[in-house]
């Protein structure tokens, strides 16, 4: 599995045989840009730079939208610990119900 979304994307990119210039145009991204993306100074890109990413590279747009550190709806999140109900967040914060 990719440890950050700019792996992934210079994977999928390198898997369909695209260069850089022609996976950027595909996305209607610059080259720099995308050549950003790959080499990871681009910690946190925006939902709506990874979405043409997901169709022309044929990714998961979860997958990209979890690598950039976003939670979607319906999927969970891999790095909670533990899940907590109403009263567990109650007596974490210090507040009691009476």
């Amino acid at each position: 599995m990719p440890a950050s979304t700019g792996t992934l994307l210079r994977h999928a990119r390198t898997v369909r045989g695209l260069s850089v210039v022609d996976a950027a145009r595909a996305a209607a991204i610059s080259p720099a840009y995308l050549s950003r993306l790959e080499n990871n100074p681009v910690k946190k890109p925006s939902p709506y730079v990874l979405y043409p990413f997901s169709w022309a590279l044929s990714v998961q747009y979860q997958e990209l939208m979890r690598l950039s550190g976003y939670l979607m709806p319906g999927v969970p999140d891999p790095h909670a610990s533990e899940t907590l109900n109403a009263g567990d967040a109650d007596a974490r914060h210090g507040w009691l119900r009476r």
